[in-house]
């Protein structure tokens, strides 16, 4: 027994050794994992910062067309730069007839028309120029929170004119949606939809979805529940969708919008907002598609003030809960806030906070 306790000492020294190697094994293991996470952090982070602050922010809007010559509308159009300017042979490559940047669509400068397959984004209708003169911040209250929104930029894309039949509405919206992706947008929004599912819009969102690139898109305007009552793009429930429903100024939701805890993310303004019209004028309109819009509107703000903007998923999220929570949206939408530019405001503000070394 005393044998035993005299050669303790010596178990203990051994224990002690064999555990001060595992622990500095695992340390530089630890720190070699840390380091390579540090820089594929700083890799992101330098690629970030090439990437932003954006000098501009394309936002696809597809829609009934635009008033092109709108004074409101005219300077925050995109261009495409392989369609500007002059070809070979002296003429103005917005209107010779060719292909001149190679993908596949001829003078396409600001967009395309997908009802009659040419670059004539001409709005018949109405619905489309007042969602773009919200998606660049027009509205009286949009202009009261942010003035400035010279960085937002207008993809044109015309899925529907009432002229027509429009019975491949949904695949128009599909191809609008491959062609805003293929053409650098870094929002798309889709501020319409409709009860029927369509394999080819799904496969065209599941597309952005691999490029990395958020729609907004409308609940709808039907006062259902979603679920049972189904409204696509929103009722698809994939990942880069973000659906938003209709509130009033008093946080309260409209009657006709659709709603849903499961299939509905946020809600915004949309009620009798101000906006760009045809012919140079303005008017007020009502519905899931002005409210999806203003987001449109909020996240392109997001992504030209932060340089982590290069994840769909980050500005989801951030959109989604930032807004106010609102006790009449409790269980309408999945966050049961409304999103709110003032509120964005100050959640840019903390993200622009330089950040403490650890």
């Amino acid at each position: 027994m005393r044998a035993r306790l005299k050669d303790l000492p010596v178990l203990l020294a051994i224990v002690l050794i064999n555990l001060a190697a595992w622990m500095a094994t695992k340390l530089i293991y630890d720190y070699a994992t840390y380091s390579v996470v540090l820089n594929s952090l700083e890799r992101v982070r330098n690629l970030q910062v090439q990437v932003n602050p954006q000098s501009q922010v394309i936002v696809a809007v597809i829609d009934t067309g635009i008033d092109e010559t709108h004074p409101e509308l005219k300077e925050h159009l995109w261009k495409n730069l392989g369609e500007v300017g002059y070809d070979s042979k002296g003429r103005l490559k917005s209107e010779n007839g060719i292909d001149d940047d190679g993908n596949g669509f001829k003078d396409d400068v600001h967009g395309w028309d997908f009802t009659s397959s040419t670059s004539e984004v001409e709005d018949h209708h109405g619905h489309g120029t007042h969602i773009a003169g919200l998606v660049v911040g027009v509205s009286q209250f949009q202009v009261q929170q942010i003035a400035d929104n010279s960085k937002i930029k207008l993809m044109v894309l015309k899925y529907y004119d009432p002229r027509r039949l429009n019975r491949d509405a949904a695949d128009n919206t599909a191809k609008a949606i491959r062609y805003a992706v293929d053409n650098g947008a870094h929002i798309i929004n889709y501020s319409s939809g409709g009860a029927e599912p369509s394999e080819s819009e799904r496969q065209a969102i599941l597309y952005a979805l691999k490029q990395n690139v958020l729609i907004v898109a409308a609940a709808g305007n039907d006062g259902l529940k979603l679920g049972t009552s189904k409204f696509y793009p929103a009722s698809y429930r994939l990942p880069n969708v973000l659906s938003v429903a209709n509130s009033d100024k008093n946080f309260n939701p409209v009657k006709s919008s659709n709603y849903s805890e499961r299939f509905v993310d946020v809600a915004a303004y949309g009620h009798r907002l101000d906006s760009t019209l045809p012919h140079g004028k303005r008017g007020y309109m009502t519905g899931t598609s002005q409210a999806t819009a203003v987001v449109s509107w909020m996240a392109a703000h997001l992504i030209s003030s932060h340089p982590f903007q290069g994840n769909f998923v980050w500005v989801r999220n951030v959109l989604k809960n930032s807004g106010r929570l609102a006790k009449s949206w409790q269980g309408r939408t999945e966050t049961g806030r409304v999103a709110l530019p003032e509120n964005l405001k100050l959640a840019i503000k903390n993200l622009n906070k330089p950040q403490k070394n650890l």
